[in-house]
């Protein structure tokens, strides 16, 4: 079992009684916008549609402390789409299908 893994799945799917699935992705693209301080730009018509869906996260090393997982419900509130600073990406959804569409929007 991947502890980390665990601590950020398990703390989202405790978000809502909706977010049954969790997608977390450490994409090229992901990873390149969670390392920029001002996050995701809207310079495309999709990131301007997204934008209002989006929270961030900042970083804390891998996520072996169980403490942290307070921090990423607060931090998700009602988003979809979690931006884990300096790390990747993750979204929550209904469905897996859900999930994996909000994930590549």
């Amino acid at each position: 079992m991947n502890s980390a893994g665990f601590t950020i799945h398990s703390a989202l799917h405790g978000v809502s009684e909706s977010a049954h699935a969790v997608m977390h992705c450490h994409s090229n693209d992901g990873v390149a916008v969670s390392c920029m301080q001002s996050g995701l730009l809207t310079l495309s018509q999709t990131a301007c549609v997204i934008q209002s869906d989006v929270a961030y996260h900042d970083y804390e090393g891998v996520a072996l402390n169980p403490e942290e997982k307070a921090r990423l419900i607060v931090n998700m509130g009602d988003k979809h789409i979690l931006i884990l600073r300096n790390h990747g990406t993750l979204t929550v959804g209904t469905t897996v299908a859900e999930c994996f569409l909000v994930h590549t929007r």
